[in-house]
């Protein structure tokens, strides 16, 4: 695995990529969504993270685990929504910053659209983008759902959260 940023003044269209003595060409597009996963291979649970507040005091806020790996792969932990103390799920991947605007996002979980109130650049590392929802109260007993993100109507791979 090679990963790479693509300056941010790339036109958009065919683009050679030079590794050593090795090339390959690939098709460069401002949206090109993609979210990660905790196993890395762009597939099952999600890499994300989430956090419970206080309905009366948004500032206190509690991690919450979303998911545990080990040396037999990485599984969801169920995420318990509360009425009094809203649950916010952070979403990471790449190729969503220069989307058109925030109109253009839309996220469901178990098919199921929940607002989107971020999508963009994460700020502390270069190239990563984070996508946060909150969980709302009906979704509650969805088990293993897909997370579909759809940014400027680019489809990202689906990954997994437990919503309890």
């Amino acid at each position: 695995q090679i990963n790479f940023l693509i300056p941010p003044q790339t036109a958009t269209g065919t683009a050679t990529f030079r590794i050593g003595t090795a090339a390959s060409t690939a098709t460069v597009s401002t949206i090109a969504p993609a979210l990660f996963s905790a196993n890395g291979s762009g597939f099952g649970v999600a890499a994300a993270t989430a956090v419970r507040t206080q309905a009366g005091n948004p500032g206190m806020q509690t991690p919450l685990a979303v998911v545990q790996c080990g040396s037999s792969g990485c599984t969801s932990i169920p995420i318990d929504t509360g009425v009094d103390t809203p649950v916010y799920l952070s979403l990471y991947g790449t190729g969503i910053r220069k989307l058109s605007s925030m109109a253009a996002v839309t996220c469901t979980i178990n098919g199921i659209s929940v607002p989107v109130l971020y999508a963009g650049p994460q700020g502390q590392f270069a190239g990563l983008d984070q996508v946060n929802v909150p969980l709302t109260l009906n979704l509650r007993g969805s088990g293993e759902s897909n997370v579909v993100l759809t940014v400027d109507g680019h489809t990202a791979n689906a990954v997994t959260i437990n919503v309890q």
